[in-house]
């Protein structure tokens, strides 16, 4: 019998031997495709290939591909549990072709895989085709043999049926697919003798999807051919694996047998008692950890609020196994002990990886156990009024609150035989995002080839940025085309020295003026235009001179080069027509202040994690960045905040090679094989033929990067620290600034300290901390006075205090009834009563948000009155909760006033 590994193996190798090139998986986080949320096909690094967005040799290749589905088209999360088949991490076979062979040899080549080199029955084998697929149909039929009624066809895009139909997602590459099943046998599935492929049931399995590449999709569902037509096949490892090794679900294959041995070590159960939960958790542990080792982390947006999700929701099963404490963390050695070998990531980052679930778990926990305190509360009201339904304010408070995802709030519901208002909620967080979304320069691109857009003249857009030459930041261009579009004005130019947004950094900002020719080439001269970049004066009275003055807002990097987003500061009443803008000569300028900055930064921000690497180890990785002209930011993974004596290294080390003055080395154009030859650090993996750009300080620190940088590390001037904090578990996040912004830094600490050499009376700024510490020690002093009073004052009456008693079933109940009082005087009074009366004392304090509560028993009494149940029978009138011992316990409520409602119930 194959494994899992020999079956991979021996796939690639297959591919091989026909010509193909391998590839390795890429990441499952897609860094260069913002249209992806996790890399959800093998096809996703060959996209600009199918696209025709990159010229490239290529015209055959093959991977195993890492993937994750867990949102849009492909999205399988809520059916993962709940059969053997589905997943939210998967493997993903595939063959390409670009522009090479077409139907005849992908189903050929497919056959023969399963059948020969797999060894599969072709009796047990089904095909399907899109329904006017004559030529797939026939090759099947013909020239493979398939008998007729073995061939469905299916589909009808025109009736928005999309069966045999593929595209990768809303828009992209798409064409007709041919799928080859397998034949589980009658003993799998609904059991009907009408059973087929077309059945829902689990007896015909879809193991390999042959996709033919002839369309693009655009937003509006327009197919327009490709630039040639390809094959892209997918077969997930999974089910071929289950077929192979005999098992009709894939949780009973190798690939999770390590897992459930060790999840089944550690709860105590077997996989055939907790099926469900054991399915859940062995496909969620597999997507978390490829995920955080790609660089995913949990957090509270985007990729890593799904990650935290679904290791939430995995983390949940543990209520069904009876495990208490955190134990995903424990499954990662079993998961790279079978899959680490291939995928070396996994192997590498393994002690990170467990460090991160497991501080994930430990805070779920906590927030599960604060939000199951409300949910039940709630669950108490609902049942009481005899309704079925959780109010939609309730699941958005257990969301916006406690962490509680809508599908974790569902499950719960269901569990205890009711429903959430998932509509409501669902109109709560939309109340909720449009309350947070504040005005910004924004821009439709999908209308960039669209209706609205004056096009001056043909021609590609060209950066001409990357300089530190001050002449080079201010230079004289055509518009290519231009639109307005929500009272911004979007400009394509021929050439531009504007930045745009990338790779963490910020675009440049900056003015855009249009002229008359005549005023410029005047202008030109008088300013000397083509030499140099124009004195502040000098653009000042530029603008005087411009028929159109246009600030530059933003500027996004698009497949037709940059794109300008522009306002309109000042128009001379002029209309923005085509003749008026063809006429005109533009000058762009550079903001070359907040540029220089930007470089220094970013530059800086190698210095930074190269000075990382080598304080706090190798595990060190650019997790996310941010650049601008006034500070640099980075994330990072590591377990722990650093120290002050880390920081001062770190800062000391980017120090010294800022001194040493080192040239700053840009290589352009590099393939990413030259680049890797060089030990270039890539934050991310290219797709294939994309041209890469190597920024290198010598002796120190070389990585890829498409950004604008100092021409030396002298030019930074220097580098500060300025906060270190923690972005997520396992996420820490350095913010520094450099050059002029030290200065400016300086400068406030200088005002602050003197304010407070001021209010401190000091005559230097040495003195002001002995003079702190003087007054802290004075504080210190009158604290203990202070509470040496209050002690006292409680002492003498307490008898006093007493101003509530009650006798019931032979015992007598005090309540002390109180206002602001600290809690240390509360626990005080509490042991003064068991020590000198016998009863039970309830002891209530007022504050002005919120009321704390107390109950002690004499321990003579704890066999007929328990403190815990006595303080929650009362406490749960009032909103509140309680914990403790049958001697003392302690809670609160927020209500005062239902409180002393409940407390005249009791009796008082």
């Amino acid at each position: 019998m194959l494994s899992s590994n020999e079956i991979r193996e021996k796939f690639l190798e297959f591919f091989k031997q026909k010509d193909h090139v391998i590839f390795e998986s890429s990441p499952v986080v897609p860094y260069d495709d913002p249209t992806l949320l996790f890399t959800n096909a093998g096809m996703n690094q060959f996209k600009k290939i199918f696209l025709g967005e990159v010229k490239s040799d290529l015209k055959r290749a093959a991977s195993a591909q890492k993937c994750i589905r867990v949102s849009g088209k492909h999205n399988d999360l809520e059916e993962v549990g709940k059969d053997g088949r589905h997943h939210t991490f998967f493997e993903m076979l595939g063959n390409w072709s670009f522009g090479d062979y077409y139907k005849k040899e992908a189903i050929i080549w497919g056959w023969e895989f399963l059948t020969t080199v797999m060894g599969l029955d072709k009796d047990k084998l089904y095909i399907s085709v899109y329904k006017d697929d004559d030529e797939s149909y026939n090759i099947w039929k013909d020239i493979i043999g398939v008998p007729e009624n073995k061939i469905y066809r299916l589909g009808d895009i025109e009736k928005k049926d999309e069966e045999n139909f593929w595209s990768m997602g809303e828009t992209g590459p798409c064409g007709p697919c041919s799928e080859i099943y397998y034949d589980q046998g009658p003993g799998v599935g609904c059991g009907k003798p009408d059973c087929s492929i077309t059945c829902g049931c689990d007896r015909y399995l879809e193991l390999w999807n042959l996709v033919f590449m002839q369309y693009n999709r655009d937003l509006t569902g327009k197919l327009t051919p490709l630039p040639f037509k390809s094959v892209d096949t997918g077969m997930g490892l999974e089910r071929i694996t289950a077929v192979l090794q005999n098992v009709t679900s894939n949780y009973e294959t190798d690939l999770f047998e390590n897992i459930i041995s060790k999840l089944t070590s550690i709860t105590g159960y077997s996989f055939k008692e907790k099926q469900v939960p054991f399915q859940i958790i062995c496909d969620h542990i597999r997507m978390i950890t490829f995920a955080i080792a790609d660089g995913a982390l949990p957090s509270n947006e985007g990729r890593g609020f799904v990650v935290r999700r679904i290791l939430r929701r995995a983390a949940r099963q543990a209520r069904h196994l009876d495990i208490k404490k955190p134990f995903l963390y424990l499954l990662v050695p079993s998961l790279v002990e079978k899959m680490g070998d291939y995928y070396k990531e996994i192997k590498l980052k393994q002690e990170q990886i467990m460090q991160i679930i497991k501080n994930e778990e430990e805070k779920f926990n906590r927030t599960l156990d604060k939000g199951l305190g409300l949910f039940y509360d709630k669950l108490e009201i609902i049942k009481k009024e005899n309704k079925n339904v959780l109010p939609a304010e309730d699941v958005f408070v257990l969301h916006d609150t406690y962490g509680f995802p809508l599908d974790l709030t569902r499950m719960i519901c269901e569990e205890e035989g009711i429903s959430c208002d998932e509509e409501g909620f669902e109109r709560l967080m939309e109340k909720q995002r449009e309350q947070s979304r504040t005005k910004k320069v924004q821009f439709d691109f999908s209308t960039i080839d669209q209706d609205g857009w004056h096009i001056l003249r043909k021609g590609e857009s060209i950066f001409t940025g990357y300089t530190d030459k001050p002449d080079k930041l201010a230079i004289r261009s055509s518009i290519l085309s231009y639109s307005f579009n929500d009272e911004v004005l979007a400009i394509f130019f021929d050439k531009t020295p504007f930045y745009a947004e990338s790779g963490g950094q910020v675009a440049d900002e900056g003015l855009i003026l249009g002229f008359n020719k005549e005023d410029f080439e005047i202008l030109q001269n008088r300013f000397n235009l083509e030499k140099k970049y124009p004195e502040i004066n000098e653009i000042d009275q530029l603008k005087t001179y411009a028929k159109v003055i246009l600030k530059v807002e933003n500027v996004y990097k698009t497949m037709k080069g940059p794109l300008h987003l522009a306002a309109v500061e000042d128009g001379k009443d002029i209309v923005l027509d085509e003749n008026v803008m063809n006429s005109l000569i533009f000058f762009l300028i550079v903001d070359i202040d907040k540029r220089y900055s930007t470089m220094r930064n970013h530059t800086a921000t190698h210095l930074l994690h190269q000075a990382l690497i080598e304080v706090l180890g190798s595990h060190v990785e650019q997790a996310g960045s941010f650049v601008c002209s006034s500070y640099l930011r980075f994330d990072f993974p590591h377990p722990a905040p650093l120290t002050d004596e880390q920081i001062n290294l770190i800062e000391s080390r980017v120090n010294s090679i800022i001194f040493k003055n080192l040239p700053v080395i840009v290589y352009d154009g590099l393939t990413l094989k030259e680049a890797k030859a060089m030990n270039a650090k890539a934050l991310f993996t290219e797709k294939y033929g994309d041209r890469v750009r190597v920024i290198k300080i010598p002796d120190f620190s070389i990585e890829l990067c498409g950004g604008t940088h100092s021409p030396t590390t002298g030019f930074i001037g220097g580098f500060s620290i300025t906060a270190e904090s923690s972005v997520s578990a396992g996420t820490r996040r350095v913010e520094a600034v450099t050059g002029s912004n030290i200065i400016d830094r300086v400068n406030n600490f200088k005002n602050i300290l003197k304010k407070t050499s001021y209010l401190a009376g000091t005559k230097s700024f040495e003195q002001i901390p002995s003079f702190v510490e003087k007054m802290l020690e004075e504080n210190e002093i009158m604290k203990k006075e202070l509470q040496k009073l209050r002690i006292n004052l409680a002492d003498s009456n307490f008898k006093k205090l007493l101003n509530h008693k009650i006798t019931k079933n032979g015992i007598d109940y005090y309540l002390l009834d109180l206002e602001n009082e600290n809690i240390d005087n509360l626990k005080r009074y509490a042991d003064r009563f068991k020590a000198e009366e016998v009863g039970c004392i309830i002891i209530v304090n007022r504050s002005s948000n919120s009321v704390m509560a107390l109950s002690s028993v004499s321990r003579d009494l704890t066999n007929k009155v328990s403190a815990k149940l006595l303080l929650q029978d009362i406490l749960k009138v009032a909103g509140g909760s309680a914990g403790g011992r049958e001697d003392f316990a302690q809670g609160g409520a927020k209500d005062y006033g239902a409180l002393q409602k409940a407390l005249k119930e009791f009796g008082f």
